[in-house]
């Protein structure tokens, strides 16, 4: 069969949708080996597939026009299924010939977490593409849910269909961790937020939640937020001054991938009180490096944390505070976490992601 797949997220500081495009396509390296795959990107990557017969199809093209030159593309070379990952456009125009995968549902549940734009095309495509693609994939059963309530689609249409993370998150020696920690210029203790800064990860509260215990506890450990800056940002950075903050809340930018297990492995905890999510790597990341977590109690929060979490108001500063102390402050507590997380994380691998995506090529494909 021959297979297209948008790789654009790829290119370019890795963020959720890269990481699922990266471990799918490394997932598929050890099974699918006879398949051809057409990899379409708008710029030059890199990625070592050994085992793939692959075809780069570089377009160097922004903006709508790109879609409709990979759709020609898809046409001349006479592709059987195009795997959509970062658009709702291709599927719109090709219909049964796609299968497309849905992150999330934030751009209508959660438009005013989102610019102009995007909440634009997603109130226009959204439903569309739902209907007009021939499968759905979901990321979680949460995401599922959105898109059966929203795009009002059969739910056998919709495979939910996890993601995982790579073997390299993993509990780092003391030494390496060290070493990452000085190139950063880190503590060697510190609380770890992990996400991009935007409303939608909901870094404000968190800050909030990070004055009441600094307030209540002056020896706190610092708050060390890893991540770019996304929609809004500068909010985030004029509240740590409205605070005083600025020796306490470190902020790092974006990390690239091979540094972050070792970011994981330093911190006491993992606070990810994100307002909405369709999985939330973050939390496997962290389980996988035996990071304590707290996280939000809606979303796709529970579903994937499934007991190895605290669970918190991600709208209720105080409510994340009281929790974060709680397991900082308590290393039983703790202790029992990192256990429950290293067990959860063993649900989740990039082989079983590409076995079941691949059963749904199968099945598109006939």
């Amino acid at each position: 069969m021959r297979i297209g797949i948008d790789v654009r997220p790829l290119i370019g500081q890795r963020a959720g949708i890269g990481y699922y495009v990266y471990g799918l396509l490394i997932g598929l390296n050890k099974r699918a080996a006879n398949n051809e795959f057409y990899l379409y990107a708008d710029n030059d990557f890199e990625i070592n597939l050994p085992n793939l017969k692959i075809h780069k199809k570089v377009i160097k093209n922004s903006g709508i026009l790109w879609h409709f030159l990979v759709v020609l593309d898809i046409l001349i070379n006479k592709i059987d299924l195009y795997h959509s990952t970062h658009s709702f456009i291709i599927p719109v125009i090709l219909g049964n010939r796609t299968i497309t995968t849905f992150l999330d549902a934030s751009s209508i549940l959660f438009a005013q977490t989102h610019s102009l734009k995007v909440k634009f095309l997603g109130r226009l495509l959204f439903s569309l593409a739902a209907k007009r693609t021939g499968k759905v994939l979901a990321i979680s059963q949460s995401t599922k849910n959105d898109i059966i309530k929203i795009a009002k689609v059969n739910k056998d249409k919709i495979s939910v269909i996890y993601c995982a993370v790579d073997d390299s998150y993993r509990p780092i020696p003391n030494e390496s961790v060290k070493k990452i920690l000085s190139k950063y210029n880190l503590p060697a203790r510190y609380l770890l937020y992990n996400a991009t800064l935007e409303p939608r990860k909901n870094p404000l509260r968190l800050i909030e939640a990070y004055y009441q215990l600094k307030t209540k506890h002056p020896k706190m450990k610092p708050l060390v937020m890893v991540g770019k800056k996304g929609w809004l940002y500068e909010e985030i950075f004029e509240l740590v001054k409205k605070l005083r903050l600025g020796k306490d809340v470190i902020f790092t930018n974006w990390v690239p991938d091979e540094d972050l297990p070792a970011l994981y492995s330093g911190a006491l905890i993992l606070v990810y009180p994100s307002l909405f999510e369709g999985f939330g790597l973050s939390l496997l990341k962290a389980f996988a490096c035996g990071t304590p977590v707290v996280t939000s109690k809606i979303s796709s929060m529970p579903e994937v944390s499934r007991g190895a979490a605290i669970l918190v108001d991600p709208y209720d500063s105080g409510d994340i505070a009281t929790a974060v102390w709680k397991v900082i402050s308590n290393k039983k507590l703790a202790d029992d976490l990192r256990k429950k997380g290293f067990e959860r994380v063993k649900k989740f691998s990039w082989q079983r992601t590409a076995r079941k995506t691949l059963e749904v090529y199968r099945q598109s494909g006939r």
